[in-house]
């Protein structure tokens, strides 16, 4: 279950580093929770609220072509011991016995899975080294040949209570208890498209570069066939490995016309924005970097880090863009909208 595994240790990474994915939208509720770019919106019951636990949903994205993926992570911690652990990850204070506790404090009361084109619970289970077990999938929603799936781990559920104290054991059950309700009240459609307004839209924004000096839009794409806008942060592990690729990237496709700028998110802040110089330097990062213009959530919509659009030279966007690290689909992209100009 190894992709399985890797997504849930990342997940509980980011829930300890207290950053929901960027899915979970700002005008969410306490008892709604609207995720449309993969087609979801959750209504929850009242064991999900308030719970002495910590209950959080992660994920919220496209995790392979046609597979939109969330879940519910449990911790069996207060928020002290919630806050306390997350200090020790911040400071890489972490001990055998810190990630002990957390293994045995965390699991996962339910996942909601999305498939297109006609497929079924068969090819998502082909995406998790075939290691879900079929009998806890219930299909919940079926139009158009988009399906969702509700995965639900009850031999996983019931180990996880029995060794549990309370409340927390009770408060699991609770939680487990009212999984129907939620998927009865809540809402499963076709993804939306965050990107789907902002493809073809043209760009125009003023802001500095890393050094201080003053970049206007125009004068970012206009000499460029196309620009590689790469917008990472400065905590975000995956942004900082690809950098030095980034760098080769940008060299290769300065001689076809083509450039990479660097679009430092958390940049506005001073101490994000030292370290950041920092990362370039030691790995060698020469193109040029840019601060958050202040519209920058409705220029360049984020469901999570790092993330590439590419633009044309009349400064428009011309493609969705590619979410994650993924170095090796970057120049493919880019022949592909040559080959189309």
């Amino acid at each position: 279950m190894k992709y399985r595994n890797f997504l849930s240790i990342l997940l509980v990474i980011i829930l300890l580093l207290s950053s929901l994915p960027a899915a979970f939208a700002e005008n969410n509720t306490e008892n709604e929770i609207e995720i449309p770019q993969i087609g979801l919106t959750l209504y929850l019951p009242e064991a999900f609220r308030n719970t002495e636990g910590l209950l959080s949903p992660a994920g919220g994205y496209e995790v392979a072509d046609g597979i939109f993926y969330t879940e519910f992570v449990y911790y069996a911690l207060s928020e002290q011991e919630y806050l306390d652990l997350a200090s020790k990850f911040e400071k890489n204070e972490v001990t055998d016995e810190d990630y002990e506790k957390l293994g045995s404090s965390v699991s996962y009361p339910l996942i909601l899975i999305g498939i297109d084109k006609s497929r079924d619970f068969s090819d998502i289970n082909t995406l998790f080294d075939d290691q879900l077990n079929p009998e806890y999938a219930q299909e919940v929603y079926q139009e158009n040949g988009f399906s969702y799936y509700c995965y639900v781990d009850q031999a996983q559920n019931e180990a996880f209570i029995n060794m549990q104290a309370e409340p927390y054991a009770g408060e699991y059950k609770a939680i487990t208890d009212a999984i129907e309700e939620l998927i009865s009240n809540s809402a499963f459609y076709a993804p939306v498209s965050l990107y789907s307004d902002v493809i073809g839209k043209a760009l125009s924004f003023e802001t500095t570069d890393t050094e201080g000096n003053s970049i206007a839009s125009n004068d970012l794409f206009s000499s460029n066939k196309i620009t590689m806008v790469n917008i990472w942060a400065s905590w975000c592990g995956p942004c900082i490995r690809e950098l030095p690729e980034l760098q080769a990237i940008s060299e290769r496709l300065k001689e076809r016309g083509c450039s990479v700028i660097g679009l430092l998110y958390d940049g506005d802040d001073a101490a994000a924005l030292e370290t950041a110089k920092k990362l370039m330097t030691d790995n060698g990062v020469s193109y040029l970097v840019i601060l958050p213009p202040e519209n920058i959530d409705s220029l360049f919509p984020l469901e999570a880090f790092p993330t590439t659009y590419f633009v044309d030279s009349d400064g428009k966007i011309i493609s969705e863009p590619i979410v994650g690290a993924y170095v090796d689909q970057y120049e493919a992209t880019v022949d592909a909208l040559l080959a189309a100009q």
